[in-house]
């Protein structure tokens, strides 16, 4: 190496040993301090499998650099059969040193320099070393390291006594495998460790994975978190469970891994296996949904079909082959009605769908409506009825597949339809705030509930709510609404604990009841329709309410916010994700988190999107806990516009003059200046510009874009124009004369002959060797030069040329002045 000021130094990966030899001609013996060490780790030996192969860094020791100037450094393998160089890099082929070279047995590397790598493989079993040496331009040694190496017998490949795992779907949910269990237990084999010999320099690791968890999971079973210490006999009853998760394929990998035994560092792949998983679908699923009853939510049906599935006593809706009892159809009926109307629910969605993917047909036989091959369903012309309410049938079909014991049964479901010839007497109740205590459930006319305990419940209050005036919307009108209190669902017997009148409920003493609110049909609704909710007094306040904004927005630039939510009586609020307004479902969000105590949101990524906090309260002694307040959180991931705004929009500038930009932006943004013309207008970090010459030219504003602000840019133009010539003054005459004379205290007084046109004068006078120059505005100088001294002095006249540049006219003769002792 030409010139070790590169700074060479062995780092190693793998671990070492290291000295300095002390070297005669380098004055000072060197001091091997710990930063300077050669190898990055203490340790001094490293063990490897016949094939394994290890690479080794060469690194900085640029605290021996000026005693080792001119060095050179090599890596030398003692014995070539246990391992041998088999690669190296040159961290800097563009150096004009030479480039590390692998000598013919591939047992030594020189020329090696700093960020060089060196790669050693092993060969036989067996012990060897590595020593890196420094030496200096007399061929001595300044520095060494050595590494052992230990070889030993590559281990077997892992061996596992299942290599093919296979499973099926027996159900929905349900997997098997050919000895209908859901998982199987594997047996990993390890090869004959370190040839038998105790090591306890390591920890050996048996580690498992799946590629595809949706299809199965793997876990160790023995020893739970893979690691061996040594043993003869520790690594033949390894084992762990493959466990069938859905259909597909995967592939499991079972990987041994060495580690040193101090710290588990040096993680090293020494063997590894693999089993391949297919899980197959042994059953078909034909699952429709539909919005039966109207009210919002989705009403599932499925039917499951088996491949080769017998039945030797089929139940109605099954048919079988008569001889091999196969399965061929299935029919089952949903237990939700979908209901239609002439007036407002003409149509209905029938989503269908097979998990084999057969295709999927509709069918009815009504006259009533109709249904299309997507699962579109449209009520027909009213004019063809003949009552106020058909019922019929629709049909979603998938044919039979397959034959013998590869039958998949034909499925059927039959969708129950109800069509009403006039619109239904749908039925409302509110409270006064508007928030919703009880409605009928689509088309069904009454609550969708039919026992007590599940049935909504409104409170009232002998102290602070005794009355509510309750808002009840209907088809049939106000006019048709009647309510009734009973002392349960069910009774016809009347409670005394609130009554009703005209829409408002009043509280009578503290207890329970049922309340029932009925509309009767008219001439355009159809049948009756009635609601319940239960209704509780209580003696303590029941008007408890949640105030707050509902809906807050978020931004990069405004990334949190806390919500001001107050209570009518004090109590503890919780604040949580749900779904949807007026939900109680838990949600989560990898956008915004909740602070559940205060309140706290904050907005976390670079989505944009919403959600909603439900903020609910406790019971006190004092009051009731208010009824749920929801809020709905926007957050948006654009950026902040930017504030960017000039004082001056354009500027107007006389050469050699100055003007300011005076630019704002939005805090956080930096301002920088670019002149389009420098030679005409320059332009400083603060945005002052300075003219130049005359002409045109603009300045670019930029502001910086930041993590929640927009950058912007603006232009001003700058026009620079030429200021009028200024009077060129003459030089001042010759100063004719200078007189001196001596005054007290040591000192001496200079008077020049005054010039006509100067501004001022300048005095030089000479004190033994020291020259001194002194500019007034007055003919007259007074100086102190000490008592006997001399002073010879001679002057000129000044003044501006152009207003601003000095200039001088000539010396007087000089004169010499004593002053008095």
């Amino acid at each position: 190496m030409a010139n070790f000021k590169k700074g060479i130094a062995l780092a190693l990966v793998a671990t070492t040993a290291f000295t300095f030899a002390p070297v005669a001609n380098l004055g000072t013996p060197v001091v091997a301090m710990a930063a300077d060490k050669i190898a990055d780790t203490d340790l001094t030996n490293v063990t490897l499998v016949s094939g394994e192969k290890k690479t080794i860094k060469i690194a900085d020791l640029t605290k021996l650099e000026k005693s080792f100037d001119g060095a050179t450094a090599t890596a030398t393998i003692a014995d070539k059969n246990i391992a041998t160089f088999t690669d190296k890099t040159d961290a800097d082929p563009a150096s004009t040193d030479p480039a590390p070279a692998i000598n013919g047995d591939a047992n030594v590397v020189s020329n090696l320099e700093k960020d060089d790598t060196v790669e050693i493989t092993a060969g036989n079993e067996g012990s060897t070393t590595v020593k890196f040496e420094i030496t200096n331009t007399n061929n001595e040694v300044v520095a060494s390291q050595v590494i052992n190496i230990n070889v030993s017998k590559k281990i077997e490949k892992v061996t596992l006594d299942k290599t093919e795992l296979k499973a099926t779907k027996k159900d929905k949910d349900t997997y098997e495998n050919a000895s209908n269990a859901s998982s199987d237990v594997v047996t990993a084999t390890i090869g004959n460790i370190n040839n038998g010999a105790q090591d306890t320099a390591h920890h050996y690791y048996l580690e498992v994975k799946s590629s595809n968890e949706k299809v199965a999971t793997v876990a160790l079973t023995a020893p739970a978190n893979g690691l061996y210490a040594w043993s003869t006999s520790a690594y033949a009853a390894n084992t762990f469970t493959v466990t069938y998760k859905g259909v597909g394929t995967a592939t499991v990998v079972a990987n041994v891994y060495r580690t040193n035994a101090a710290d588990d560092s040096h993680k090293t792949l020494i063997a590894t296996s693999t089993a391949s998983v297919e899980v197959k679908d042994a059953t078909d699923t034909l699952t429709v949904e539909y919005d039966g009853n109207r009210d919002g939510k989705a009403d599932k049906t499925e039917a499951l079909a088996k491949i080769g599935e017998t039945d030797a006593a089929p139940a109605a809706g099954i048919t079988t082959d008569p001889i091999s009892n196969v399965v061929l159809s299935k029919t089952v009926t949903a237990s939700t009605t979908l209901y239609l109307d002439t007036v407002e629910n003409k149509t209905a969605k029938i989503s269908a769908s097979d998990s084999l993917g057969r295709q999927v047909s509709y069918s009815t036989t009504s006259n009533y409506f109709t249904v299309d091959n997507s699962g579109n369903v449209t009520v027909a012309n009213q004019a063809d009825r003949t009552s106020d309410v058909q019922t019929g049938f629709i049909t979603v079909s998938v044919a039979q597949s397959g034959t013998g014991a590869q039958t998949i049964s034909a499925l059927t479901i039959r969708i129950p339809v109800t069509v009403y010839n006039k619109n239904t007497t749908a039925l409302t109740v509110k409270d006064e705030n508007g928030n919703l205590i009880a409605k009928t459930v689509g088309a069904s006319n009454t609550t969708a509930t039919t026992t007590e305990s599940d049935l909504p419940t409104l409170y009232l209050s002998t102290k602070d709510k005794k009355t509510v005036a309750l808002n009840i919307e209907s088809a049939s009108g106000s006019a048709y609404v009647s309510g009734n209190v009973y002392t349960g669902l069910g009774t016809n017997q009347i409670s005394d604990v609130v009554s009703y009148n005209n829409g408002t409920l009043t509280a009578n003493k503290t207890g329970k009841a049922v309340v029932a609110i009925k509309a009767r049909n008219n001439a355009d609704t159809y049948g009756d329709a009635i609601v319940y909710f239960n209704v509780e007094v209580v003696s303590k306040n029941a008007n408890n309410q949640i105030t707050v904004a509902d809906k807050i927005s978020l931004s990069k630039a405004a990334n949190t916010a806390t919500i001001d939510a107050k209570t009518t009586y004090a109590t503890t609020l919780k604040y949580e994700l749900v779904k949807a307004v007026g939900s109680d479902e838990a949600a989560t969000s990898s956008d915004v988190t909740v602070d559940a105590a205060t309140g706290k949101i904050t907005y976390t990524s670079a989505n944009t999107g919403s959600v909603v906090v439900r903020i609910t309260g406790k019971e006190t002694s004092e009051a009731l806990a208010p009824a749920p307040a929801y809020v709905t959180v926007s957050y948006d991931s654009t950026k902040a516009t930017n504030t960017l705004a000039v004082a001056n929009a354009s500027i107007t500038v006389k050469v050699g003059e100055t003007a300011t930009i005076g630019a704002t932006a939005s805090e956080g943004s930096v301002i920088t200046y670019t002149v389009a013309d420098p030679t005409i207008a320059t332009v400083g970090a603060d945005g002052t510009v300075t003219a130049v010459k005359a002409g045109a030219t603009f300045v670019t504003v930029d502001a910086a874009e930041t993590d929640t602000i927009l950058g912007a840019k603006t232009i001003v133009p700058v026009v620079v124009t030429e200021d009028a010539k200024p009077v060129t003054v003459a030089k001042p005459a010759k100063v004719k004369s200078v007189t001196g004379k001596a005054v007290k205290g040591g000192k001496v007084k200079f008077t020049a002959k005054k010039v006509a046109n100067a501004a001022g004068y300048q005095f030089v006078y000479t004190v033994g060797k020291k020259t001194v120059k002194k500019t007034t505005t007055k003919t007259t100088l007074t100086v102190k030069i000490g008592k006997g001294k001399k002073a010879t002095v001679k002057v000129r006249a000044y003044n501006y040329k152009n207003g601003t540049a000095k200039q001088y006219g000539a010396f007087s003769a000089k004169k010499s002045v004593k002053a008095s002792k």
